[in-house]
This record gives structure tokens, sequence and C-alpha cells, in this order.
């Protein structure tokens, strides 16, 4: 099995048994972008990066999409210039979503189905087969996953990052 790993200005490191490969995501051909999230989902590597973008890679690690969202950013209640994309879930084979600073947006068979107005997201994390929870600057929220609907608010103080665990 490989390691992933972001990093803060050096891309995203693979770590194998046997070798450990980089890959750069530049902006203008000479500044390096921040990688803050990774997911693994439908044998394809989504990097999370500034600028409301996320690099697809395919298994030889190169890329073979960049889904922008520059334009949905501007429309949005928090539209920070640099909008990163600060976490992520591969909810199912079908399903998953990504987290950036000024909107959530649930992704069907790789393609943007919807985008959703909650703000700052620093975590998603999948409850069961019909919930996930996201936290964000100011609580976390108990949302159900095919009308995006918040049902409930179960935390109301700034979340970083939560793990659901159905034991003790």
């Amino acid at each position: 099995k490989n390691i992933w790993f972001a990093t803060m200005g050096n891309g995203v490191y693979k770590l194998p048994s046997t070798e450990t490969r980089t890959v750069r995501f530049d902006l203008d051909g000479s500044k390096r972008r921040e990688v803050y999230t990774i997911m693994h989902w439908q044998n394809r590597l989504y990097c999370g990066l500034n600028f409301s973008e996320t690099s697809v890679l395919n298994e030889d690690l190169s890329e073979v999409e960049r889904i922008n969202l520059k334009s949905e950013t501007i429309g949005a209640t928090n539209n920070y210039a640099t909008n990163r994309q600060t976490s992520s879930l591969a909810f199912d084979e079908k399903t998953a979503f990504l987290g950036f600073d000024a909107f959530l947006v649930k992704l069907v068979n790789g393609k943007k189905q919807s985008i959703y107005p909650i703000t700052a997201i620093k975590c998603i994390e999948k409850i069961d087969s019909q919930h996930i929870l996201v936290g964000n600057h100011v609580g976390a929220y108990r949302i159900r996953v095919h009308d995006m609907k918040t049902l409930d608010t179960v935390w109301r103080s700034r979340v970083t990052k939560a793990v659901y665990h159905n034991g003790s």
C-alpha cells in the first residue's frame, strides 16, 4: 500500500514501500501550490488546492482533470479569494464531497452535482449510509446526503476535525 502526504507548497508525496514520488502543482509556472487534502476515490486521487480548484490524478499520477469552481466562489457568502479545499470524503462508490472555505461540493460519479452554502469547512465525516457530519468554524452539522438537508446542529463551537465512531 502507498501512503500519500499533502504538503504546504511542495505538492503531494507518495511513499510506497520502495520509492518516493513527488507531484507538484504549479501556479503560473513558478509558484508552488499548496495541497490541503487528498482523497482516493474511483481509482483516482483528488488533491484539494487553493483558488477553488481540485486536481484529479489517475493511477500513473498524471493530471486528468482540474475541477475549477472559481465562478461559484464569486456568488458565495464567504468569497475569500484563495478558497482552499481543506477537506474531502469518499462517501461511497458513487458519491464524494469536497469541503472548501466557501462551500461544500457534492460529486456524483466524478461530476459536480451540487454546491451547498456551508462555509469554512474543516472536516467531513461519514455517519452512516445516509448521513454525513460537517464541521466548520462555528459548529458541526448532521446532513442527509440525498437532499443535503441539515437535520441537526450537533456542536455549537469551532470544529477542526471530527471522527464518528459507533462504539466506546
